[in-house]
């Protein structure tokens, strides 16, 4: 059956809009449309305004994804244009509408995380066929365990990660918990002790790199809950912005405008100015933004064929420094 390794899937509400197969990258660009790149060419799938794809997963020639306008998810095969219904999001009670639904996938049958009409977390699960939904709700409340706050009740502020069978939590007082999903069991990770942990950032060696404050970030261990010393970052300008095995991008904000670069041996490294990141797929960032203002002090290997002349454009920066212009905006 086809299925999504759960250890690689990262929840957000910054939603993944590409997927990878082989070396074939789909994405979805910022009007709409479903593009297909090779590493040398890309082909425009579906054409403006009619791709409204979430959460991609390329397997076997074929592109899954939820949608929120058609309110379902969605098998798509490349080679015929065809797609074909998985599962009709209205039979997930009380799903609410113009908020993502991730999903995954196993051996079982499939997953979708999403927020109810009251505005608390749901799991929904269905057979390898889509068919028998079952729910069940993500509790609302985080009892702490911290000495002398036993009664203290810390609401769940997130849900945003994945991990093993286990969603990763960040509560109202910026603690991390896992809930397993399987057991419905809740694990205490981490405890703020007065700074709050963000969202995870992304993985490394399967640990996952958490922000703490504002310069503090730590790599965790999610089956032994070991914490290690990841960076500080002593430059209040900077921020790391992702982490994919050994590539860490980072932003700084210089003069009111964000550089987006690596960071590596304490020293950033800039790539162009920062546009709005759409997804990460393995070391791959994909990146919008007007033509005439990102990466104009760098190289670009453009694919497009049109003219640098400021209409949005989706980029490809690789972990190597190599930037595509993969599309533009008609």
């Amino acid at each position: 059956s086809n299925c999504l390794i759960k250890s690689a899937v990262t929840y957000s509400e910054t939603t993944d809009w590409a997927a990878e197969e082989d070396g074939v990258y789909y994405f979805r660009t910022s009007d709409n449309a479903l593009c297909r790149w090779d590493g040398e060419t890309v082909e425009t799938l579906l054409p403006p305004g009619e791709f409204h794809g979430e959460y991609l997963h390329a397997e076997n020639g074929v592109l899954f994804y939820s949608d929120m306008e058609a309110f379902g998810l969605f098998a798509y095969e490349v080679a015929t244009g065809l797609s074909e219904t998985i599962v009709d999001y209205h039979d997930l009670r009380s799903l609410r509408r113009g908020h993502p639904a991730f999903w995954w996938a196993d051996e079982e049958g499939y997953y979708f995380l999403g927020i109810q009409q009251e505005g608390t977390y749901r799991i929904w699960h269905t057979d390898a066929d889509g068919q028998n939904i079952e729910g069940q709700n993500v509790p609302e409340r985080w009892w702490g365990d911290v000495e002398g706050w036993e009664d203290y009740p810390s609401a769940l502020e997130s849900v945003s990660a994945i991990t093993g069978d286990s969603l990763v939590c960040i509560t109202e007082s910026g603690d991390v918990g896992l809930y397993n999903y399987t057991t419905e069991e809740w694990e205490t990770l981490l405890e703020a002790d007065g700074e709050p942990y963000g969202d995870p950032i992304g993985f490394q060696d399967g640990k996952l790199i958490f922000p703490q404050g504002d310069s503090l970030y730590w790599s965790v261990d999610p089956e032994t809950g070991e914490k290690k010393f990841f960076v500080r970052l002593d430059d209040p300008a900077l921020r790391l912005e992702a982490v994919q095995g050994e590539t860490v991008y980072v932003v700084r904000t210089e003069a009111g405008s964000d550089i987006f670069g690596w960071y590596g041996d304490a020293a950033f490294s800039p790539i162009g100015r920062a546009g709005k990141t759409l997804c990460q797929v393995g070391e791959v960032i994909f990146v919008t933004g007007p033509s005439d203002e990102l990466f104009t002090d760098r190289e670009v290997i453009d694919l497009t064929g049109d003219p640098v002349d400021g209409r949005i454009s989706e980029y490809a920066v690789l972990s190597n420094g190599t930037v595509y212009r993969l599309y533009a905006a008609p």
